[in-house]
């Protein structure tokens, strides 16, 4: 009879471990093949804000999903087919958004040259767009975290400051969701 030593022992529990570990962590991305990302159809596009919800961002969540709805809708207009049954869809769930508390940058004038006074801020959208095929398997997985300073939407006194902000924000992140997809 073979006896089994403490080292074997061990051995066999830490690559239990890891198996098992390996098994519950789904990788960071997993894009299609580059030939699938091209000839690609999608039946819907939905946006889940769930995540945003559940922080209490309430109304303003909605205004976002709606705005990247919207905007993703327009960005894959040549790839929609929703009579397509064999065609997966696009599903962007967002976990986070972040807008800085702005009120214009501030600078120095020294000599006719104007000097940036501390760091810049910046607004945050992070998320994931994710190939959803006709069984609800997922084909692939795209993280998205995009920055953008908080002055791109114009002046920061204007009443509709955060909404022009929540509007950009989103039609921007469209983009790279396409970008990240099917390229350019």
């Amino acid at each position: 009879m073979a006896t089994v030593s403490r080292r074997h022992l061990l051995g066999m529990a830490a690559l239990a471990g890891t198996l098992a570990l390996g098994a519950c962590v789904a990788p960071a991305t997993t894009p299609l093949p580059a030939g699938e990302a091209g000839a690609l159809r999608l039946s819907a596009i939905s946006v889940d804000i769930s995540a945003l919800v559940a922080q209490g961002q309430g109304p303003f969540a909605t205004l976002v999903g709606d705005s990247l709805s919207d905007a993703l809708t327009n960005a894959f207009a040549d790839r929609l087919a929703p009579r397509d049954r064999t065609a997966p869809r696009l599903v962007v769930r967002l976990k986070s958004l972040t807008l800085s508390a702005w009120s214009g940058g501030s600078s120095i004038r020294i000599d006719g040259r104007d000097f940036a006074e501390g760091g810049s801020d910046s607004d945050y959208l992070d998320g994931e767009a994710l190939i959803v095929g006709r069984r609800g398997e997922i084909e692939a997985r795209y993280p998205i975290l995009f920055a953008l300073p908080s002055s791109y939407s114009g002046p920061w006194y204007l009443a509709d400051n955060e909404q022009r902000r929540a509007a950009t924000i989103a039609q921007l992140y469209a983009d790279w969701v396409k970008r990240k997809i099917v390229g350019r």
